[in-house]
Protein backbone atom coordinates (compact mmCIF):
# COMPACT_ATOMS: atom_id res chain seq x y z
CA UNK A 1 0.00 0.00 0.00
CA UNK A 2 1.27 3.48 -0.85
CA UNK A 3 0.27 6.47 1.20
CA UNK A 4 1.38 10.07 1.40
CA UNK A 5 2.25 12.40 4.26
CA UNK A 6 1.49 16.03 3.47
CA UNK A 7 3.80 18.91 4.26
CA UNK A 8 4.79 22.24 2.80
CA UNK A 9 8.29 23.08 1.74
CA UNK A 10 9.71 26.28 0.39
CA UNK A 11 12.64 24.37 -0.97
CA UNK A 12 12.56 23.06 -4.49
CA UNK A 13 12.69 19.33 -3.67
CA UNK A 14 12.03 18.22 -7.24
CA UNK A 15 14.76 20.07 -9.09
CA UNK A 16 17.61 17.64 -8.55
CA UNK A 17 19.24 16.02 -11.55
CA UNK A 18 17.73 12.65 -12.37
CA UNK A 19 20.81 11.16 -13.96
CA UNK A 20 18.98 10.84 -17.28
CA UNK A 21 20.91 13.67 -18.89
CA UNK A 22 24.34 15.17 -18.52
CA UNK A 23 26.22 18.27 -19.52
CA UNK A 24 28.16 17.90 -22.73
CA UNK A 25 31.57 19.52 -23.21
CA UNK A 26 29.86 22.46 -24.90
CA UNK A 27 27.66 22.96 -21.83
CA UNK A 28 24.44 21.74 -23.47
CA UNK A 29 22.20 19.34 -21.61
CA UNK A 30 22.14 16.20 -23.72
CA UNK A 31 21.52 12.49 -23.26
CA UNK A 32 24.50 10.14 -22.97
CA UNK A 33 25.74 9.30 -26.45
CA UNK A 34 24.01 12.42 -27.82
CA UNK A 35 21.62 10.56 -30.14
CA UNK A 36 20.23 13.68 -31.75
CA UNK A 37 16.70 13.33 -33.02
CA UNK A 38 15.99 10.13 -31.08
CA UNK A 39 13.92 10.15 -27.90
CA UNK A 40 16.15 9.56 -24.89
CA UNK A 41 15.35 6.70 -22.53
CA UNK A 42 17.23 6.27 -19.30
CA UNK A 43 19.25 3.09 -18.73
CA UNK A 44 16.76 2.12 -16.01
CA UNK A 45 13.86 2.38 -18.47
CA UNK A 46 15.75 0.29 -21.01
CA UNK A 47 16.43 -2.41 -18.41
CA UNK A 48 12.83 -2.45 -17.26
CA UNK A 49 11.56 -2.98 -20.81
CA UNK A 50 14.31 -5.30 -22.08
CA UNK A 51 13.48 -9.00 -22.20
CA UNK A 52 15.67 -11.12 -19.98
CA UNK A 53 17.73 -13.18 -22.39
CA UNK A 54 19.45 -15.37 -19.82
CA UNK A 55 16.27 -16.63 -18.14
CA UNK A 56 12.76 -17.31 -19.41
CA UNK A 57 10.11 -15.06 -17.85
CA UNK A 58 8.70 -16.22 -14.53
CA UNK A 59 5.00 -16.95 -14.76
CA UNK A 60 2.88 -16.07 -11.74
CA UNK A 61 -0.83 -16.38 -11.12
CA UNK A 62 -2.22 -13.76 -8.75
CA UNK A 63 -5.63 -12.88 -7.34
CA UNK A 64 -6.22 -9.12 -7.38
CA UNK A 65 -8.54 -7.42 -4.94
CA UNK A 66 -11.29 -5.50 -6.78
CA UNK A 67 -9.60 -2.08 -6.43
CA UNK A 68 -6.28 -3.38 -7.77
CA UNK A 69 -8.08 -5.04 -10.69
CA UNK A 70 -9.90 -1.78 -11.47
CA UNK A 71 -6.65 0.20 -11.21
CA UNK A 72 -4.91 -2.27 -13.54
CA UNK A 73 -7.71 -2.00 -16.10
CA UNK A 74 -7.73 1.82 -15.85
CA UNK A 75 -3.95 1.95 -16.40
CA UNK A 76 -4.25 -0.46 -19.34
CA UNK A 77 -6.97 1.70 -20.92
CA UNK A 78 -5.09 4.96 -20.30
CA UNK A 79 -1.61 3.86 -21.37
CA UNK A 80 -2.25 1.14 -23.93
CA UNK A 81 0.38 -0.99 -22.18
CA UNK A 82 -0.25 -4.67 -21.65
CA UNK A 83 -1.29 -5.73 -18.18
CA UNK A 84 1.96 -7.70 -17.96
CA UNK A 85 3.99 -4.57 -18.69
CA UNK A 86 2.03 -2.57 -16.11
CA UNK A 87 2.57 -5.18 -13.40
CA UNK A 88 6.29 -5.49 -14.27
CA UNK A 89 6.72 -1.71 -14.08
CA UNK A 90 4.73 -1.51 -10.83
CA UNK A 91 6.94 -4.15 -9.19
CA UNK A 92 10.11 -2.42 -10.39
CA UNK A 93 8.84 0.93 -9.08
CA UNK A 94 7.81 -0.60 -5.75
CA UNK A 95 11.25 -2.19 -5.33
CA UNK A 96 12.96 1.13 -6.18
CA UNK A 97 10.87 3.10 -3.67
CA UNK A 98 11.33 0.45 -0.96
CA UNK A 99 15.12 0.48 -1.53
CA UNK A 100 15.25 4.29 -1.32
CA UNK A 101 13.26 4.31 1.91
CA UNK A 102 15.38 1.48 3.37
CA UNK A 103 18.50 3.53 2.56
CA UNK A 104 17.15 6.38 4.69
CA UNK A 105 16.04 8.56 1.78
CA UNK A 106 12.70 10.33 1.36
CA UNK A 107 10.59 9.88 -1.74
CA UNK A 108 8.75 13.14 -2.35
CA UNK A 109 6.01 14.27 -4.70
CA UNK A 110 5.57 17.99 -5.28
CA UNK A 111 2.52 19.69 -6.75
CA UNK A 112 4.07 22.17 -9.17
CA UNK A 113 1.15 24.59 -8.96
CA UNK A 114 0.80 24.77 -5.15
CA UNK A 115 4.38 23.77 -4.24
CA UNK A 116 2.88 21.36 -1.68
CA UNK A 117 5.20 18.43 -0.95
CA UNK A 118 4.09 14.98 0.12
CA UNK A 119 6.32 12.18 1.37
CA UNK A 120 5.57 8.75 -0.07
CA UNK A 121 5.43 5.97 2.51
CA UNK A 122 5.03 2.23 1.99
CA UNK A 123 2.96 0.43 4.61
Amino acid sequence: MVTARTGNSATDAGNSASGESRLSQSGDLSPPGDLTGLPYRSPAAELADAPCRSHPPERVTIALIPKAGEDLQRLHDRTGLSKTDIVNRALTLYEFIAAQLAAGRDVLIRDNSTREVQAVLLL
